[in-house]
């Protein structure tokens, strides 16, 4: 087997860049329009309360799929894969790998969640600490 070809930083952050546009966009504009519709603003923030946990869940949906990649990942070719077998990871490693993202930056905003995103530049396989928890790396697709 091939040594794998990692995505750089650069790739990872612009295919980020698209996914928090289409997924994080697409959860504060139905809050909104809750928000809208309802002529109360209590109310977009009760959606988008309801709703922001679901986002990991269109990152983990891509990951686990036959391709590995996001949206966002497809445009820049880079996927997401399992880092000792570069296969596809499960629906449940992908789920652990993207509330782990999210729970780093809501827990420790916005110091934990920009130490992972940056963890790529210096690591050897460019993983980041959410790549490490859930064993898995990102290559060019």
């Amino acid at each position: 087997m091939s040594s794998p070809v990692y995505a750089s930083w650069g790739g990872r952050f612009v295919a980020w860049l698209l996914d928090l546009v289409l997924c994080w966009g697409l959860i504060y504009g139905v809050s909104t329009g809750v928000a809208l519709g309802l002529e109360d603003a209590a109310s977009g923030i009760v959606a988008l309360v309801l709703l922001a946990p679901l986002g990991p869940l269109y990152y983990a949906f891509f990951h686990a799929g036959k391709r590995g990649q996001t949206l966002g990942k497809r445009a820049v070719r880079i996927a997401v894969r399992d880092a000792r077998t570069l296969g596809r990871m499960g629906f449940g490693k992908a789920l652990g790998r993207a509330y782990f993202t999210w729970v780093m930056w809501l827990l420790t905003f916005p110091v934990g969640g920009i130490l992972d995103g940056l963890w790529p530049l210096w690591d050897k396989q460019r993983q980041t600490w959410h790549d490490k928890v859930a064993a898995s790396v990102v290559v060019r697709a």
